[in-house]
């Protein structure tokens, strides 16, 4: 789902620009049901066996999580892929898990994550830079507002 609020610097958006500027007026997170009373499942007849939990399935939870604000679940869900390790091509999406654990005032933990996805994919530094600006703009709190501002100058961002 597209998100101009947390998609901002993403390079594979800038790659596909024209068809991410078609997509995002549909997309449509109100529509989303967070906790419904039953989950959905996919016919197994079409789609074969669930498989189990994997990246995508960690990132769309805590993604999930992020958007109802619930941190501790971002990190819980970041504390299982990094025993994994955040597949190379994923590295964008690894967004996430640097705000749950800068939400929750785990700065090594953000700082290293966000370290490793600029250097596997220096693409991503705006995305980064995004990151940490929201990160500093979501608090009045010094604490948060300077280890924020010392990855926007670690990142290089402007």
């Amino acid at each position: 789902m597209f998100d101009p609020n947390f998609d901002e610097g993403d390079p594979r958006l800038t790659e596909l620009s024209a068809l991410a500027d078609y997509a995002l007026p549909f997309s449509n997170q109100a529509l989303i049901l967070p906790n419904p009373e039953e989950a959905a499942r996919l016919p197994e007849d079409i789609f074969g066996r669930e498989l189990p939990p994997s990246w995508c399935y960690y990132f769309e939870k805590a993604d999930l999580a992020r958007q109802q604000g619930n941190w501790q679940e971002v990190v819980r869900l970041g504390d299982l892929v990094r025993q994994e390790g955040i597949p190379r091509d994923s590295i964008p999406e690894a967004v996430v898990f640097i705000e749950g654990y800068a939400m929750v005032g785990d700065w090594l933990t953000a700082s290293e994550i966000s370290k490793l996805s600029s250097e596997a994919n220096p693409a991503v530094t705006p995305m980064l830079c995004a990151t940490w600006t929201r990160v500093a703009a979501s608090t009045t709190e010094e604490v948060v507002r300077a280890a924020a501002g010392e990855q926007l100058v670690q990142l290089g961002c402007h």
